[in-house]
């Protein structure tokens, strides 16, 4: 690996990091003034996913926003309609005076879930048709408080208690392969959520669904993945307080504390090939969607030679951390 191809990445994204923190900050100082409602709901939060929750925005990334509220195992708990739907607009507006695009698919997804329903319906029948697994493996996997950080902690550590319910009796030997099936289950349903919106595509939608392709092919498996590599070295995770630290990181930093960790295993190259990789992607794409999407149509050879290169280095660290660590890969397989 060259150093100043090495030295260059960790600048670009530390600039990156540092770029969507201080735009993360004057939204968290304003909100509450541009969002009266808000003084109204004490036990309501706001987080962030998506680019912003990993720290890696670009110059038109959007926000994607996750309302919680703490509940506190009163299934009567809610926020009044109205109430919720005057935050709705003057989210809207704080977002477009800050010069953030559009809420994706309409503002669909600004849904309010409980702690409750975070916490306690993981496996349930209903989870994916309320959203509510995507919420919960975003919130794990890629987010940041916006508003209320009390209870977007709240919210975590219930989660945390759920997936690790069996280590009072397993102290000694505790696995954390709950979380380790649900991610699994997230990145398969990535997959398939992708194979299904291109079944029957027209043309013309081709080059979207080729940008989906990449995204997932990066920015989805580096999310996904991050945590696994971790979760595969059995001691990163062996207790609720561990996994807490693993799910405050972004997923750049859990690559980068399992690859420090393993240094003497190789990590640290496969590290800076991996961050080599991704600032690629993230810089390629850092453009106007018509200006990507025709980018990725008139470099269609080479994006498609390049994309898989990104999976292969991180099946590698995947591999590495589980040899070093007599670790868990198995059960993402068997």
């Amino acid at each position: 690996m060259d150093p100043t191809t090495t030295i260059a990445t960790a600048d670009f994204l530390a600039e990156r990091a540092a770029a969507s923190e201080r735009r993360l900050s004057t939204f968290r100082k304003e909100v509450s003034d541009a969002v009266p409602q808000l003084k109204e709901c004490p036990e309501l939060c706001i987080y962030t996913t998506g680019s912003f929750g990993r720290r890696e925005a670009g110059r038109f990334s959007d926000l994607d926003l996750f309302f919680v509220l703490d509940d506190k195992g009163d299934p009567k708990a809610k926020i009044p309609h109205l109430t919720k739907t005057l935050i709705d607009a003057d989210l809207i507006r704080h977002c477009k005076k800050l010069e953030y695009p559009p809420f994706s698919k309409d503002g669909v997804y600004l849904k309010v879930h409980t702690i409750t329903d975070l916490s306690k319906k993981i496996g349930n029948q209903h989870e994916d048709s309320e959203n509510i697994f995507t919420a919960r493996m975003l919130l794990f996997l890629e987010s940041t408080p916006l508003y209320n950080a009390s209870v977007y902690h709240a919210t975590i550590q219930a989660c945390v208690r759920e997936y690790c319910r069996d280590h009072s009796d397993h102290a000694d030997n505790f696995r954390p392969l709950f979380l380790v099936n649900d991610i699994a289950r997230f990145w398969k349903t990535l997959c398939l959520n992708y194979e299904s919106a291109r079944t029957g595509a027209s043309e013309a939608d081709k080059p979207k669904h080729k940008l989906k392709n990449l995204k997932l092919k990066y920015s989805r498996m580096m999310t996904c993945y991050s945590m696994l590599a971790c979760l595969c070295d059995r001691e990163e995770a062996d207790n609720p307080e561990k996994l807490t630290r693993l799910v405050e990181m972004t997923p750049l930093q859990r690559l980068m504390h399992i690859s420090v960790k393993h240094e003497t295993s190789g990590l640290t190259e496969l590290y800076s090939a991996l961050a080599t990789e991704y600032e690629w992607f993230l810089q390629e794409t850092d453009r106007e969607e018509a200006d990507t999407l025709r980018w990725i149509v008139e470099n269609k050879g080479a994006v498609s030679k390049r994309s898989p290169r990104f999976g292969d280095f991180m099946f590698q660290l995947l591999t590495k951390v589980a040899e070093a660590t007599r670790g868990d890969l198995r059960y993402l397989v068997v």
